[in-house]
């Protein structure tokens, strides 16, 4: 009972809401929405499609860059709860 999250202090749930952000669901749409896009675009030699579906993942990219940043930075700040 004393391990189950719920008298878990902010900042454990702010990493824990962080981390599904991040791996579930930019990775998911990544994986199962902008890749066979990409699949779609090469097979169809369709280069300006797949280079646009590229450019989508960069960015879901560099978000889950700023959230992994953000959630270090959460980490480190709450080491005094």
């Amino acid at each position: 009972m004393q391990f189950g999250g719920g008298h878990a202090t902010w900042p454990l749930h702010a990493m824990a809401g962080i981390g599904i952000v991040m791996m579930m669901l930019i990775f998911g749409h990544i994986r199962f929405a902008v890749f066979p896009r990409i699949r779609r675009a090469v097979q169809a030699q369709k280069w300006p499609d797949g280079v646009q579906a590229v450019g989508t993942i960069r960015r879901l990219v560099l978000i889950n860059i700023v959230l992994d940043v953000v959630t270090i930075g959460v980490a480190v700040l709450s080491r005094g709860f």
